[in-house]
């Protein structure tokens, strides 16, 4: 599944199918202190963590996958997408 479909204990959110790189990348650029308000372990078998932004670092998080992201990051997305269509019988 895109996530982890037994875990209904972990609040994830859209940021979460971006890979961990991403938001590793994005995160050493600004700083912890100028971009995060927490950052959480995420449950196996995902791994990684939950990267939670500030309101303030929302917008230019959005601006760096577009510039940073390749087809290769959008593969969780994709997944998501599929799961949609087959659920809608599309």
């Amino acid at each position: 599944m895109v996530l982890n479909p037994g875990d209904h204990q972990f609040g994830y959110e859209a940021e979460d199918l971006w890979p961990e790189h991403l938001h590793a990348s994005f995160v050493d650029k600004l700083g912890e202190n100028e971009c995060l308000a927490e950052k959480t372990k995420r449950p196996n078998p995902l791994g990684g963590f939950h990267y939670g932004y500030t309101s303030q670092a929302k917008v230019p998080f959005s601006a760096y996958v577009l510039q940073a992201a390749g087809a290769a990051d959008c593969g969780r997305w994709i997944e998501l997408l599929q799961l949609i269509r087959t659920g809608l019988g599309i």
